[in-house]
């Protein structure tokens, strides 16, 4: 469990490095924690952002028949762990 949560907070990590690359004071801090159950296990492949800055993404496990998940980040939402 700790090593997928560890692989999100680089994957997101990583996303947020090539978002921000102008920016050289960021800080980083972790925006959702997947709990390995129905909101799903293994983010994979790139984010997807919408014209209201809401991410999509989707999990490689998880979900009600451990085939994954596709998941949506809200701007200023702060829902860790929550599904």
């Amino acid at each position: 469990m700790k090593e997928r949560s560890l692989s999100l907070s680089l994957t997101l990590a990583a996303f947020a490095l090539a978002c921000g690359m102008q920016s050289q004071a960021s800080t980083y801090r972790v925006i959702y924690t997947f709990l390995g159950g129905a909101d799903g296990e293994i983010p994979e492949a790139q984010l997807i952002e919408d014209s209201a800055g809401n991410l999509y993404g989707v999990t490689e496990f998880g979900g009600s028949h451990r085939l994954g998940t596709v998941f949506k980040l809200t701007p200023g939402a702060d829902r860790r762990g929550k599904a």
